[in-house]
């Protein structure tokens, strides 16, 4: 009789180890620094569950807070530009962190904040192409739940302040609007807007295009030093099939402030010469659903 209850005790054991409950913690799989999500490209978004994550030992506490449960994902700029990363929308009050380093005992905070969107959290940093950034989510006070992180890199001419420098009377530069966003102060068609700003070296006509780029893209031209101050010179929406192209008379000295924007986002190439605008097709008599910039 003892003998079959001793055989009895040990299937009752052997059941509940078999069977995964609260006394089992699963730690999410990128619990570890070691084993962190593997995140890519310019704009990526993921979810998870923090729920039996743990702090490692030596892992900092992230934004200042303690913690206690944390999740950890990595992310090789593809590009340099400013890069936003948020837990926005996530289920529970975050801690949000980001790093440079190896190892979790040796690492170099770049960003860090608690609270920036209701109880979740974002942070932005200037990142270098090629560079590995660490990037560790935790809870207030320990605090678990369902996480959902952003990440969006935008480029380095995303704003009108950092418009890029375009120089000489003719040339071109590849470029992306992938990750741009739009500014609180920018004209109400552009959305995914990257700015460059160009003096003219002598006076005359001006051409600046994307023809051939990757998607269908906008192009303008303006004066002016502040982005609520603008002068529109010229605004450009399918000249050279999706892309775009716009003509204008400068003036010696004068700096000008080129935008490309799209429907969507992607790569394009802009080109700028003094050759004087080619001259139109003629137009022909609208369709009921085409456009008055191609036909009237």
């Amino acid at each position: 009789m003892a003998d079959l209850r001793a055989i009895a005790l040990i299937l009752m054991v052997a059941a509940a180890l078999a069977v995964p409950g609260d006394g089992l913690a699963a730690p999410p799989s990128n619990d570890a620094f070691a084993a962190a999500e593997e995140l890519s490209g310019r704009v990526t978004e993921t979810s998870g569950i923090t729920k039996d994550a743990t702090k490692e030992s030596g892992e900092p506490d992230h934004a200042g807070e303690a913690g206690g449960s944390s999740v950890w994902y990595r992310w090789t700029a593809p590009a340099a530009g400013r890069a936003a990363v948020s837990t926005c929308g996530s289920s529970f009050d975050t801690v949000l962190a980001a790093y440079t380093g190896d190892t979790v005992a040796a690492l170099t905070e770049v960003a860090g904040n608690d609270d920036t969107c209701g109880l979740q959290s974002l942070v932005t940093f200037t990142v270098a192409a090629g560079v590995t950034y660490r990037i560790a989510v935790d809870g207030v006070d320990g605090t678990t739940g369902a996480v959902t992180l952003g990440l969006r890199l935008s480029p380095v001419n995303d704003d009108f302040a950092n418009a890029a420098p375009l120089s000489g009377d003719d040339g071109s530069t590849e470029g992306t609007n992938v990750g741009a966003a739009r500014e609180d102060a920018e004209p109400e068609y552009l959305y995914e807007s990257v700015w460059y700003r160009w003096t003219a070296p002598s006076s005359g006509p001006a051409t600046f295009e994307t023809c051939g780029s990757s998607f269908d893209t906008v192009v303008a031209a303006y004066t002016g030093e502040a982005l609520d101050a603008l002068t529109l010179l010229r605004f450009s929406d399918d000249a050279c099939g999706l892309s775009s192209r716009v003509s204008f008379e400068a003036t010696a000295g004068v700096t000008y402030h080129i935008v490309v924007d799209g429907y969507g986002s992607g790569d394009f190439i802009l080109r700028w010469n003094r050759n004087p605008p080619p001259a139109e097709p003629p137009r022909r008599p609208c369709g009921r659903r085409e456009s008055v910039q191609r036909c009237e």
